[in-house]
């Protein structure tokens, strides 16, 4: 049976990406609400991954169909191929159901709550109001 291996090259820049996304949402949103942070960094980090997984499922399956079609009498590089084209499909699928179900009731993640300002930071609950109040003019009522 073949082992597939991880590479710490490819463990690094995960942690490193992850790393970052979890450092830039945590800025402003955990101390102010912290289970709303928490709720915000995983909407984020299920953004990238909902981002990301297409793009990396594509090249898996073309790199599988590639190896399949390429090997001639070679077993071993026909059943790679295969399982490179099967765990691309099982990967999309996955992370599409994941998304699917964080947005359930009992976690209620929806991936709009991924917001980033111009600046890079989260916006903070209840910031944004009193400075739009500040700015513009009061709201006039007209009884007819």
């Amino acid at each position: 049976m073949m082992k597939m291996r991880i590479k710490p090259i490819v463990l690094l820049f995960t942690a490193m990406v992850l790393i970052s996304i979890v450092s830039t949402v945590c800025s402003a949103s955990i101390t102010a609400d912290p289970i709303g942070g928490a709720r915000r960094i995983t909407a984020c980090i299920l953004q990238m991954a909902g981002t990301l997984a297409p793009v990396v499922s594509f090249a898996m399956f073309i790199m599988g169909g590639y190896t399949y079609l390429t090997a001639a009498d070679d077993n071993k590089q026909r059943i790679l191929g295969k399982k490179f084209m099967i765990m691309a499909i099982v990967g999309i699928i996955c992370v599409r159901a994941l998304i699917f179900i964080a947005a359930q009731p009992p976690f209620n993640i929806p991936l709009s709550l991924c917001v980033m300002t111009s600046s890079g930071v989260p916006p903070v609950s209840g910031a944004s109001s009193g400075a739009s109040s500040l700015t513009s003019p009061p709201q006039q009522s007209t009884i007819s």
